[in-house]
């Protein structure tokens, strides 16, 4: 992942989403700074956020979509850090973009990440007789990612 000390970038986009990103400031919709198709990307659905890893390449900080700035708050400081925390909470209030701050990960990012992979694997794991990648298991695949949850309330929790 991305060491602390690296920048992250918030800015708010026409449609008021408020996108987080390490490295890049521009604000799209269409490629969320994970290039390559939708199998490259592990995606995770959070209280008022869209949490985005790239499979492929580096690890980083995810890349989010916050739609809901007060439900993503509660947790925004866990994953990112309190200075990006603010920092979405001041793109709210002010709107357009803030100066970057340095990522300072917070004890929730690598259990977040963890999470986004199991459901990357339900997905998209690409099982095949012929190259000799074995089907996972979806009883196990399920308590795993039961496991994988448990530690990351504050994030998946009142999803819907």
């Amino acid at each position: 992942m991305a060491q602390n000390g690296s920048l992250i970038h918030v800015a708010q986009g026409a449609d008021g989403t408020i996108r987080v990103a390490a490295g890049s400031p521009v604000f799209t919709h269409d490629d969320v700074d994970a290039p390559g198709p939708d199998f490259a990307r592990s995606v995770l659905d959070v209280a008022g956020a869209v949490l985005v890893w790239p499979i492929l390449g580096e690890p980083r900080p995810p890349v989010a979509e916050v739609h809901d700035v007060g439900r993503a708050l509660e947790w925004l400081w866990a994953v990112y850090g309190e200075p990006t925390a603010a920092a979405v909470h001041a793109c709210a209030a002010g709107g357009g973009e803030v100066s970057p701050v340095p990522v300072d990960l917070g004890a929730l990012a690598g259990a977040a990440a963890r999470l986004g992979l199991a459901h990357w694997a339900a997905r998209w794991w690409p099982a095949s007789y012929t190259d000799g990648i074995a089907v996972l298991e979806p009883d196990v695949l399920g308590l795993e990612s039961a496991a994988l949850t448990h530690p990351v309330p504050a994030v998946v929790r009142r999803l819907r």
